[in-house]
């Protein structure tokens, strides 16, 4: 039972919120578990209570159902759609781990996923105001799935993938498919409200301090990462005073170095924002990365 015990994670941003057993649930994976609960629902509750998850640019559905504008993620409507959520689900947690990791931490990173989530609805509700024509119901955890994936190729869009393809290749490649799909079906409510809930959550995404590269997207006043305030940290260990009488010191126990180095660089990220980092930083940051995984 000591593998499903619960405890709490730490007070920094990129620790886990809490750990289930040895697994550190970050917003990550805590978005991902949410998801796994869908899918289940969807496996013992059905369409009838998918759809009631589900969300709806009706007015009247939206003033009955006022839960759908932050549930519809977790709906899936049709068999076929299972498959879209499980894609989505799995862009979630390969992509998303490594924004919080890098870039947001685990906080920045709830806030624009809440942020994404609400814009949907909003986007396509206004659409629908316009043209009442195009309703038409939200759904799936594609739109997340898709939001992350173009974030993470907007962030490292030279890293490869299989073949030796790089990341804003697959990024276009991705949104172009979906796109496709949503023409095939004449559904320009998707359409052109994934195009402008994306261009909202890329924005949305500077202000966190992410696209830093980017400057051409806004950053609102008052945006970005804030200045935290200075703090004088206690020494961890007392100090012991060697003399004549001792004929060894008192070792303190051995610092993880590389620890020490990602906190001091995703320190600075939460205080200043990527852009704040050096080339040098970058590099340095993605050698501790890749040496914590191993």
């Amino acid at each position: 039972m000591s593998r499903f015990r619960l405890s709490a994670g730490g007070s920094r941003a990129h620790e886990p919120w809490f750990r289930i057993g040895t697994l550190d649930v970050g917003t990550t994976w805590f978005v991902v578990l949410l998801g796994g609960v869908g899918l289940l629902a969807y496996a013992v509750g059905g369409a009838d209570f998918e759809s009631d998850i589900a969300f709806l640019p009706d007015a009247s559905w939206t003033l009955h159902h006022p839960w759908s504008v932050v549930t519809w993620p977790l709906a899936i409507l049709f068999s076929r759609g299972a498959l879209n959520f499980a894609i989505g689900l799995f862009f979630l947690w390969y992509f998303g781990r490594e924004l919080e990791s890098s870039v947001f931490g685990r906080n920045k990173l709830a806030w624009w996923l809440v942020l994404t989530t609400l814009v949907f609805p909003a986007v396509v509700s206004l659409l629908v105001a316009l043209v009442p024509g195009w309703v038409y119901p939200l759904f799936g955890l594609q739109f997340l799935g898709l939001a992350v994936f173009l974030l993470y190729a907007a962030e490292w869009p030279r890293r490869l993938f299989f073949w030796g393809v790089p990341a804003w290749i697959l990024g276009i490649i991705y949104l172009a498919v979906t796109l496709v799909q949503y023409l095939a079906d004449r559904n320009w409510a998707m359409v052109f409200g994934l195009l402008i809930g994306l261009g909202i959550s890329a924005i949305a995404a500077r202000q966190y301090g992410a696209l830093s590269e980017y400057a051409w997207i806004p950053r609102l006043p008052g945006g970005g990462p804030r200045r935290p305030r200075t703090r004088t940290r206690k020494s961890a260990q007392p100090t012991v005073v060697a003399g004549p009488w001792q004929g060894s010191s008192t070792t303190a126990p051995p610092v993880n170095r590389d620890a020490q180095r990602m906190d001091e660089l995703l320190d600075k990220i939460s205080a200043h924002g990527t852009e704040s980092l050096t080339a040098a930083e970058r590099r340095e940051l993605e050698e501790l990365r890749l040496r914590r995984r191993r």
